[in-house]
């Protein structure tokens, strides 16, 4: 989980804004705030 978040979170930091849709996004921030809790420990971090 860690690594796939933490990827995604590098393509947002070193891409052009344009190249996501904020659909997308909104729902990715969703489920963490709706998982976070459950989630190992070196996923939350």
């Amino acid at each position: 989980m860690s690594a796939g978040w933490s990827c995604y979170c590098w393509f947002l930091g070193n891409r052009l804004d344009s190249e996501f849709s904020a659909s997308k996004i909104t729902s990715m921030l969703d489920e963490v705030e709706n998982t976070i809790h459950d989630s190992p420990d070196r996923t939350k971090s």
